[in-house]
């Protein structure tokens, strides 16, 4: 079965969290682990998500000049609470990243998915789907859509069946192409708040809207009105592209192990 992660948290997202229902249409969630005592603030506003995927923060430390406590990451990773996990890669180094993959081993760690980049050697692709029951596909680096589309048609030649993820890319022309098992949304809510263009309804129809970078000129309470009525949208879209992906791809990932 095909899943959708959508990063969180934001305080853009919380009202709208506790709006969802979550009982009714539950969502998954992915959680950097750069940001694991944010999220311990804030997950009650998410109740009952369908699934966790713990990230590990190398791209936000890589950004940032920090680095991340393998050992620890391990450690979380390990905690039944997360039903999915990314390992440690090393932005640029993909010697590095394997090296941190092997390490996850020798730890008895294989929840951690590792991460193959458009551009690394192939049999590091092969090594990961040899070690780990799922790998992470990460390109759209600058790179045009059909140079990304051709990473993952020969991905998926070289390895199907086997679990992958898509890493910040759910576009249709990508996810129907090809059975991931699952793929996250890094910036679902990123455009909105950043440009502060909604989508949301209005006398039954969907119209664009504009704020103002304070919502001030909309007035307070309205602007965040829009807002959570703009994210609960981007939920929706989530939702609904998940559900999508279900009935695409339940035959082909019927075909892999449990």
């Amino acid at each position: 079965m095909t899943t959708i992660y959508f990063a969180g948290p934001g305080s853009i997202q919380l009202e709208a969290a506790r709006r969802w229902d979550w009982d009714a249409r539950p969502l998954s969630i992915l959680v950097s682990f750069a940001y694991l005592k944010q999220w311990h603030a804030v997950e009650p506003y998410f109740r009952r998500p369908k699934s966790l995927m713990l990230d590990s923060g190398a791209f936000t430390a890589f950004t940032l000049g920090q680095t991340v406590d393998h050992d620890a990451l391990l450690a979380e990773t390990a905690k039944s609470k997360w039903n999915e996990a990314v390992g440690l890669d090393v932005i640029g180094d993909w010697q590095g990243s394997k090296r941190n993959a092997e390490y996850a081993l020798s730890r008895g760690v294989t929840k951690g998915m590792p991460v193959h980049h458009i551009g690394d050697p192939w049999d590091l692709l092969e090594w990961y789907c040899a070690h780990f029951p799922k790998v992470g596909l990460s390109c759209r680096f600058g790179e045009d859509v059909k140079t990304s589309l051709r990473y993952y048609e020969q991905c998926f030649a070289r390895a199907w069946p086997h679990r992958f993820h898509s890493f910040g890319w759910i576009a249709e022309d990508a996810l129907f192409k090809f059975p991931f098992h699952s793929a996250d949304a890094a910036t679902w809510t990123v455009a909105g708040p950043k440009f502060r263009n909604w989508q949301v309804k209005q006398r039954g129809r969907r119209v664009q809207v504009h704020l103002s970078i304070d919502g001030a000129k909309v007035g307070g309470a309205q602007g965040r009105e829009m807002n959570t009525a703009g994210v609960q949208n981007g939920m929706e879209t989530m939702y609904l592209l998940e559900q999508n992906l279900i009935r695409r791809w339940a035959s082909a990932l019927a075909k892999l192990n449990p």
